[in-house]
């Protein structure tokens, strides 16, 4: 598996991370259409997009992060069939080394299930290892899912300003 960066996506890139982004997020947040998927994406304010590729580059993971209201947003999506094996954790340090902070959403309740009827297990723990915190005064709620806010800043951020 290699990681590889993109500022723009092709077709089959689209219909693999639309794919994905189906299978492992919970039922409750796919797209129904592809056309829909390319709408989201193209309405993301300076993009970068981060895949992880195998030799035949079929896309078994995705980092992206973007701007939204001043800051810079992200998003990771990873095949389940390769979790525990650091490329969540490699995705994320690439976003802390091309980033001064990173701020996300989360579904931190466990009774959500994904597409193939299985149950969507939170990553809230993985962030949490991986130093991000909580912001308890922001919280996501609608009326399919609830997700609260979650960010990291670099120590190297603070000092220059």
């Amino acid at each position: 598996m290699k990681i590889i960066k993109l500022n723009s996506l092709n077709e089959f890139q689209f219909q693999e991370l639309f794919k994905i982004w189906n299978a492992e997020y919970p039922e409750i947040l796919n797209y129904k259409n592809l056309e829909d998927f390319k709408v989201y994406l193209h309405n993301l304010i300076q993009p970068n997009h981060y895949l992880v590729i195998n030799q035949e580059d079929q896309i078994f993971g995705w980092y992206f992060d973007f701007e939204r209201e001043n800051q810079r947003w992200f998003g990771i999506i990873l095949s389940s069939k390769l979790h525990g094996r650091g490329l969540g954790r490699r995705l994320l340090e690439i976003g802390k080394k091309t980033q001064k902070e990173l701020c996300g959403w989360v579904i931190n309740e466990e009774k959500y299930l994904k597409s193939d009827g299985s149950l969507y297990k939170s990553p809230l723990g993985f962030y949490q290892k991986n130093d991000f915190g909580i912001d308890d005064r922001v919280a996501l709620e609608t009326e399919k899912f609830k997700a609260i806010k979650i960010s990291w800043k670099s120590s190297l951020a603070d000092k220059l300003q």
